[in-house]
Parts: C-alpha cells; structure tokens; sequence
C-alpha cells in the first residue's frame, strides 16, 4: 500500500513540472513584426505621403453591378489597369464572335461626356469601362457599349456629387488625369499625392513626363524606360508634349478617379517615382533630392531583384500590381 502511495506521489510531482514547463513555453515572448528591424529610410528630405502604406486594392467596386452570380463563357472582366487593345478586345472578340477591326469599328462610335472630342478610332472607349465582371449574352456589342458609358457616367455623377472642393477640368480630362494616376499608383496607393503632382505640373503647363503614358504610347514597359523611349513620337507620350494626353490610358478604379476630381490642396509636390524594392511611392518638391533619391532607389532594385535587368521589358502589374 506504501509504495503505491508513494508511487502516485511521484507520478503527481512529474505532471506538475510537465505544467510548468509547458506554461513557461506559452509564456515566452514572441517575435511579431514590430521587433524585425525597419527597412531602411530613403536618403532624401522629401515629403512624406498622407495615405497610409500600400494595401491590397479592392478588384470589385461597391457602386457597379455585381454580375459574378452569372459569370458564363460569355462574361467579359475588366480590372483597374486594364488597356482595350491588350486585355478588353480580346475578350469581347471571343465573346461577340467578331473580329478586332469590326469590335474597334464598333468602339469608335462612343459617345460620352467622359470622351474628350480629341479621342480618335476605338480609344474613344478606353478607360470607359468600370471595372467589373459582365454578362454579355442576350445583349449586342453595342447595346453592351452603351450599358458601360451609362455605369461609367452614373459612377461619375455619384462621385462628383461628393467631393466639395473639385478641380476646373473638365469631365473628359478628369477622367483622362485618373487613368494616369492609377497606372502610376498601380503598385501603391498614393492616388492623392500623384493627383497633387500631376495638377500642378498642368498648372504650370509644364510636360508631365510620367512613364505610364509613355508605356501606353510604346506598348510596353520597363522597370526604367530608356532616354530612346522618351523619343517616341506619339500624343500621348507625356515627355515630348505638354498638358494631358488626348485620351485616358487604361480603366481606372474609385480611388484614382475622386483623386482626379478633387482639387489640390498640396501645391509643392512636383516629382515622384515608385520604389520598387520598397513597394512604396515617393514624392518630393526638389528636382535635387528627387534625383539623388531615384538614382539610390536605382542601385537598390538591382540589388533587390537581380534577375531583372532594369531596361528589360515586364509585366509590370504582374510583377509589381498592388492587385
């Protein structure tokens, strides 16, 4: 009886050190993502963005149909960034059964107040589109046409009605200045600074100079384009003309488009790039500390990402789209 006391005595005190120690485990600290050591800072004195760090972008607008109940082989998906000639045509060529010149004939007859009037051929509906998943069956391309300029200007009306302080463009231009701002701000969400930059070159009828029109114009892009690729001959390469393009250069999402309606409150900005190994924007008043900080951001992404030459051609929404 003794030694089976003195047994459960034993066996007792090896599960009340088993306690302990499993207690002492839970309670260690751990590591979270406040410990890891920050990334470095950029070595320039320059303005600091007022929108918070990139997030993940909403793919799917709150103020457009939902149609993806009834997606089919027919459904036609337009997201921010998208371009007619590389990601909607050939979509509706398979949807519509017809071919790329009778869809861009059809394309061409657009008519909006969202379309500038110096908008020539089928890129009178580019960035026209919401973005959205649509249900194409049943309906014709150009009863399809004029669904999307009725959600595109619907949208439009919503968002001007809310914005108090608006710019003096016109709703043509705006949406033109939103096209941009979204391809600039396609991996980080600093829709406003960008719009703050863009509207106050414009007021100074100064050249814009972004690579997002330029990669439209030449229809590819780069990590950096080239001093040759600034040459392109074309209205829409922002380098060689001044004010906006003729037309919006891809779909653009809420966020851009209420960038490009509301008026400026910020009128140093006038230079910025996007950082790629830091996956942020960074914007500045001084050509001066603009260069010294892009050419270290330059050395940074060729350490970061040694499998990409800096002028090779990308995917850059691919690679790099905050999507």
């Amino acid at each position: 009886m003794m030694k089976r006391r003195n047994r459960m005595k034993f066996y007792f005190q090896i599960f009340l050190c088993a306690a302990c120690l499993l207690f002492c485990a839970c309670a260690a600290p751990v590591q979270t993502q406040e410990d890891l050591p920050a990334p470095p800072a950029a070595q320039s004195t320059h303005k600091q963005p007022a929108t918070p760090m990139p997030g993940p972008k909403k793919t799917t607008q709150p103020d457009i149909p939902d149609h993806t109940e009834d997606l089919a082989q027919e459904a036609v998906v337009v997201r921010e960034g998208d371009t007619l000639e590389l990601h909607i045509i050939p979509q509706l060529v398979e949807a519509f059964s017809m071919t790329e010149s009778e869809i861009k004939e059809v394309l061409e007859a657009a008519k909006s107040k969202l379309i500038s009037s110096e908008t020539q051929g089928f890129r009178r509906m580019e960035g026209i589109i919401v973005p959205g998943s649509y249900y194409t069956e049943g309906k014709t391309l150009n009863e399809n046409v004029e669904l999307w300029i009725t959600h595109a200007e619907a949208r439009y009306d919503t968002l001007e009605s809310k914005i108090a302080k608006q710019n003096r463009l016109l709703a043509s231009e705006r949406l033109v200045l939103a096209s941009i701002i979204e391809w600039e701000c396609i991996g980080a969400p600093f829709e406003i600074e960008t719009s703050a930059v863009l509207q106050n070159r414009l007021g100074k009828n100064a050249r814009l100079g972004c690579c997002s029109t330029l990669e439209y114009a030449a229809g590819y892009s780069r990590p950096f384009m080239t001093t040759a690729d600034t040459k392109i001959s074309s209205t829409y390469n922002t380098y060689k003309i001044r004010g906006l393009p003729p037309g919006p250069i891809c779909v653009t999402g809420t966020a851009a488009l209420e960038a490009a309606m509301a008026e400026t409150s910020d009128f140093d900005l006038y230079y910025f790039f996007y950082d790629y190994a830091r996956g942020t924007m960074q914007f500045f008043n001084e050509y001066r500390d603009f260069k010294e900080a892009a050419n270290a951001s330059k050395e940074l992404f060729l350490k970061t990402f040694p499998d990409i030459g800096r002028h090779d051609k990308i995917d850059r929404r691919s690679l790099f789209g905050n999507y």
